[in-house]
């Protein structure tokens, strides 16, 4: 009697509880719906939707930066001596993870563009952080896996860089699709919160580096991350008012015809150079400037300067691009790059530090304007989620391969050589450019 009394209390705490948690989640979900409603009727109304969306997207890419190599670096002496792995190891298991990523992103792009906005931004959101977690739990993780700590790391990096280089398709995708005549000056807003936050959060990484443990630190930006903008996710949507029509781009007709075409691989080509020379010089920027006996911290003051010149040719390149297109900026982007080259080779000279300071502010700044605008201006926006997956896949293998290519140079012959060769190679690509016959897809 007192058993089936009890058994009968237990089954109806479970009917209650199912109950109660079917009412609540029905309801939270019936609010979140009216209000997410309620919010696009009003943006719409008064046009804010798309500046609204503008600030969610590159603020998810913006935080994003905690899972970058300088929030990293804090990071690498305390987490060797911990899980008792070599710096040598966390390196290479790095530089495997954004060799991954690269090999993932054209996937990436191409589940953009087959999947509803608010789906694919909260899969990268949860993804994430989630990675960040388990991160913190390296060493439970290891043990229930049965695998090496190194293995843990790589996957996890793997991870954190596919979503990193997500988000930045996620932003740049957005921003084609929304903005049309106003393209320039979302470019530029995008730009300007990217700077702003991104170069903040490795200061911030190091502070708090110094009074919590890795574990602690991992775990609980993981989980800020996740909550903070999973809600947001709701609100991304890929269009809101139906598209004009356009005539169809040859390189529109089907997925991957924009493969086809000597501007894409030109455009893209320069773009891997970009990030091979950045990535490689700001690895080895304190060897290099030892080479050429110049006092490291002089150069490594610059990086502000050089950050803060970013943020105003920016705004500029956006309008010039609008007005003129894309292949004058390629051009000064290109010629920057190697004026770039050519003022390292003569960095012991103080005007040449003035030009390296002045032409990396340059080439950082259009960088900017060329990935947000050069493909929906070459190429529309059927299909830009793919697109922008191939275009991050090349930078991503070229920010990969500049540490390992200027070390491979320097072991051979020297640091000059690199950039010989360097200059060498821009200047054919810069004369490439010539070739190419850009229309604007309208």
């Amino acid at each position: 009697m007192y058993t089936s009394i009890r058994g009968n209390k237990r089954h109806a705490v479970k009917i209650f509880c199912t109950l109660s948690l079917r009412f609540v989640t029905r309801d939270c979900f019936v609010v979140v719906t009216e209000a997410k409603t309620l919010i696009f009727r009003i943006m719409l109304v008064k046009s804010y939707y798309g500046w609204v969306l503008l600030v969610i997207v590159t603020l998810m890419e913006a935080l994003s930066s905690l899972g970058r190599t300088s929030a990293f670096s804090p990071f690498l002496e305390q987490l060797g001596k911990d899980l008792q792995v070599s710096q040598n190891t966390i390196s290479a298991a790095y530089t495997l993870a954004n060799l991954t990523a690269g090999l993932l992103l054209p996937c990436i792009g191409k589940l953009f563009d087959g999947l509803p906005g608010c789906l694919f931004s909260s899969l990268l959101v949860v993804t994430f952080g989630t990675l960040f977690i388990i991160l913190g739990y390296c060493r439970e993780v290891a043990i229930f896996l049965g695998v090496s700590y190194p293995w843990i790391l790589w996957m996890g990096f793997s991870g954190i860089r596919t979503c990193i280089r997500g988000f930045e398709v996620l932003d740049r995708a957005m921003v084609a699709i929304w903005f049309d005549k106003q393209r320039k000056w979302a470019t530029s807003l995008a730009c300007l919160i990217l700077a702003v936050i991104a170069s903040a959060i490795p200061w911030i990484v190091y502070k708090l580096n110094q009074y919590y443990t890795w574990q602690a630190l991992w775990m609980v930006q993981g989980g800020c991350f996740i909550l903070f903008l999973l809600p947001f996710c709701l609100f991304i949507k890929k269009k809101h008012i139906p598209m004009p029509k356009q005539h169809l781009c040859p390189a529109e007709g089907r997925n991957f015809n924009f493969l086809k075409t000597y501007a894409f691989w030109i455009f893209t080509a320069i773009l891997f150079l970009q990030a091979l020379q950045n990535t490689g010089l700001a690895f080895h920027l304190v060897p290099i400037c030892k080479a050429l006996k110049v006092n490291p911290e002089i150069i490594l003051k610059s990086i502000m300067g050089i950050s803060a010149l970013s943020i105003i040719i920016s705004f500029v390149a956006s309008d010039f691009f609008d007005r003129w297109g894309p292949k004058q900026l390629f051009a000064c982007f290109c010629l920057s790059n190697l004026l770039c080259g050519v003022s390292v080779l003569f960095l012991s000279h103080q005007l040449s530090r003035y030009a390296f300071i002045v032409v990396c502010g340059f080439s950082w700044g259009m960088n900017h304007s060329l990935m947000y605008m050069t493909w929906p201006y070459v190429f529309g926006t059927r299909n830009i989620g793919t697109i922008n997956g191939f275009v991050s896949a090349f930078v991503c293998l070229g920010s990969s391969l500049g540490p390992l290519f200027f070390s491979h140079l320097k072991s051979l012959y020297s640091y000059q050589c690199v950039f010989y060769i360097l200059c060498f190679v821009t200047s054919l690509a810069l004369m490439g450019i010539k070739r190419i016959t850009v229309e604007r897809y309208t």
